[in-house]
């Protein structure tokens, strides 16, 4: 009797202590077991009673259910059993399972029990005890959605495994349909949002921006999970009406950042969905493929296609397009137009400016979506169109590049003929805000003024004595210009302040958060453990750049010409963020390019989540130039490997970067449309004995860079006029 008491009480004590308590009173429990066990040996124990009085409490403490069952005092499968008519045990008993996770989510306890509800819920043989499969399926389903309930409402909740790590107790048949199992729950917990509203939000819903638990979770699932089990998980929900569209979206955010290969697996399934959606006009299902689509889109180029790229993949022309007759372009178009008043403004722009392949008798369809899209742009204040002072069939410029080009061909005008071009003097009467607000600050940019004034310098000085520039804007101007002069040789490469080591990003700026990723980042890929982690890594830092240019997304529909001005004023915040990342480049290139076959894997990545930052390009590009041009007495050994490591992957990757021609042109070969690696070759100075070695250091770190990471394949007579265009080879 002593011992059944004793074993009661401590139950009933065992939820009010602590960590340490709870050590001691299992240290208890298992003195009392052991006491139990030599009963049993002598025919001593009365069983029955003594499992009464246990099964009396509401849910016994997860370590004590673990530990009777493996004493062979009371199985878990015989407490369920008990337990089974007990209208209060299945809620207390989640709670308690979750409680038990949170206290130690990797003892053998808690695993212990979790791993036979999921042997009893899925068994690896038909035969198996009915009432305790239900028991067991409806204490994992309460479980799962108690969890989900708590990260939903506290978005500090503790991190708490759902997948059981005891592999000797659960088999991987069982953990796999359990895997299943638990997605299907996420998929289908509180479905609140409809798939056409999802499109509006889904940009909140990125990897980096998800709750640690959230991605923990899912991370635990792709573990026990192939590739091709999620895949299948995907047919399923396209067929459900019931389901949690940010859930799903979030998932495919993880899925797509870190399961290795998943991108063309992914791409390949989607497009098979895609193809039998049209087939069967089933819009319901194209709307649902485009949505996962656009979730891996915006997690980047590091990872999936930007989303142009696979609308122009799958709709751009005729051959390829998978709406190429009048049936399923039809479907398209409503799919399409249905999604306007929730879709995104850059997606919009893609779908107008990058129109889709139009068979026969359809262009009244895209006509009439064009005429929606343009007004749902207007509606939102998002501009299709720059107009200008000058005409031009361009129209997909962003505001700063159209500005650019005005100032541009004004001053391509007044150098025609000494006049003052008739656009300007118009847009300063009758586009006032035009004139004073972007053009006069885009032709006022600071620099450092030539001795001998060139063309820009007379047409602002003509503008000034018409008065068309208002006096305090000049007097600004030029203050500014000789500052410019000043700094024109200052600062490149700012070492990044490393002593910054604190892990609670809240108490960070988003700069200090973006250097600290940086740093995490670097301390990675030169420890060679950054296989696993680079894409979340990369991630992460995009959005934090995201977050410190405030509205980086221009037009992703075209990849504008670049003007390329040496004597422009770098944006600060650009700079640092350059700064930093040519940083990590030389910082890891130099410890990789030490041994014979380095692995430079990492830096595609790194350079095709440049390659979305369009607004960094300008600063970029300057930097670099100015770096092998004006500054080659500071280039130390880790500078050229970081250089030429970034330019070898910047030259295969050419077009993302786009065109650039150099502003102004001061000599023939600047006037020429180039790749931006293309001309850095041809401004390598070589007057001097310094600038030769320079040149000469540069071009064998690129030429091993190249050799290492490029195979014959890539080198068709494209590629190689990119990767060693005629002037390097002439150099």
């Amino acid at each position: 009797m002593y011992i059944y008491q004793k074993h009661a009480l401590v139950v009933g004590v065992y939820r009010n202590v602590y960590l340490p308590e709870i050590m001691l009173l299992l240290e208890s429990i298992e003195m009392y077991t052991s006491v139990v066990r030599e009963l049993m040996k002598g025919q001593y124990f009365n069983r029955p009673r003594f499992l009464n009085i246990l099964c009396n409490e509401t849910c016994l403490p997860v370590p004590i259910m673990y530990i009777l069952h493996e004493e062979n005092i009371m199985s878990v499968a015989s407490y369920l059993r008990f337990k089974q008519t007990d209208s209060k045990f299945i809620s207390v008993f989640a709670e308690e399972i979750l409680s038990s996770g949170e206290t130690n989510r990797e003892s053998k306890h808690f695993n212990g029990v979790l791993s036979l509800l999921v042997n009893h819920c899925f068994p690896e043989k038909s035969e198996t005890d009915h009432s305790v499969k239900k028991i067991c399926t409806t204490v994992l389903t309460q479980t799962i959605c108690q969890h989900l309930n708590n990260m939903k409402n506290d978005k500090n909740s503790l991190l708490i495994s759902l997948v059981p790590c005891d592999h000797m107790i659960c088999s991987e048949v069982s953990l796999k349909k359990y895997g299943c199992f638990l997605l299907q729950q996420i998929f289908t917990y509180i479905p609140t949002i409809s798939v056409a509203e999802s499109f509006r939000l889904q940009k909140n819903w990125k990897f980096a921006k998800l709750p640690i638990q959230f991605t923990e979770l899912c991370k635990e699932i792709l573990l026990v999970l192939d590739v091709e089990d999620v895949l299948g998980m995907l047919k399923q929900t396209l067929d459900s009406s019931d389901v949690n569209w940010y859930h799903f979206c979030a998932f495919w955010s993880v899925f797509i950042i870190c399961t290795q290969k998943s991108r063309s697996l992914a791409e390949d399934i989607l497009i098979e969905l895609l193809k039998m959606a049209f087939e069967e006009s089933r819009t319901d299902h194209i709307l649902k493929v485009f949505l996962i689509c656009r979730q891996c889109c915006f997690e980047g180029s590091h990872v999936f296609h930007s989303y142009q790229d696979w609308f122009l993949n799958l709709f751009g022309d005729s051959q390829r397009s998978l709406a190429n007759s009048k049936k399923t372009f039809t479907c398209l178009m409503k799919v399409l137009t249905d999604l306007v008043p929730y879709d995104q403004p850059s997606c919009l722009k893609v779908h107008i400016l990058r129109p889709p392949f139009v068979p026969s008798k359809c262009k009244e369809l895209l006509s009439d979506y064009i005429v929606l899209g343009k007004t749902r742009l207007t509606d939102l204040k998002e501009p299709l169109e720059q107009v200008g002072m000058f005409d031009t069939s361009n129209g997909s410029s962003s505001s700063k590049n159209q500005m650019e080009e005005d100032v541009q061909k004004a001053l391509a005008a007044f150098e025609t003929n000494n006049k003052m071009p008739s656009a300007v003097m118009e847009a300063s009467i009758f586009r006032k805000s035009y004139f004073i607000g972007k053009f006069i600050p885009a032709l006022l940019k600071p620099r450092p003024l030539p001795d001998i004034p060139d063309a820009r310098m007379i047409f602002i000085e003509a503008l000034r004595k018409v008065e068309k520039i208002p006096p305090n804007m000049y007097k600004t101007y030029k203050i500014d210009c000789k500052k410019e002069a000043a700094n024109l040789l200052q600062g490149v490469f700012m070492e990044i302040d490393d002593d910054e080591d604190d892990n609670i990003e809240m108490t960070m700026t988003t700069m200090e958060q973006f250097d600290h990723r940086l740093n995490q980042m670097m301390d990675k890929i030169i420890n060679r453990q950054w296989q696993k982690h680079l894409p979340e890594m990369i991630s992460v830092l995009k959005e934090k750049i995201i977050v410190l240019l405030a509205n980086p997304e221009e037009s992703i529909c075209t990849r504008n010409l670049l003007q390329l001005n040496m004597n422009t004023k770098i944006n600060p915040l650009q700079f640092k963020l350059v700064n930093g990342l040519l940083n990590l480049f030389c910082k890891v290139s130099e410890a990789c390019l030490v041994v014979d076959n380095p692995d430079l894997s990492w830096a595609v990545q790194l350079v095709d989540m440049l390659g979305e930052f369009t607004t960094l390009h300008h600063t970029l590009f300057v930097v670099i130039t100015r770096l092998v041009t004006y500054q080659i007495n500071e280039m130390e050994s880790h500078h050229i490997a970081g250089l030429s490591t970034l330019l070898t992957f910047m030259s295969m990757k050419s077009q993302i970067f786009g065109l650039i021609e150099f502003s102004p042109c001061t000599s023939s070969y600047c006037k020429e449309k180039q790749y931006f690696t293309q001309k850095l070759w041809t401004c390598l100075p070589l007057q001097t004995a310094q600038q030769m070695i320079f040149c000469l250091r540069l071009m064998s770190s690129y030429f091993f860079c190249v050799f290492n990471v490029v195979d014959n394949s890539c080198l068709l007579e494209e590629n190689y006029n990119r990767i060693f265009p005629h002037i390097l080879i002439q150099k």
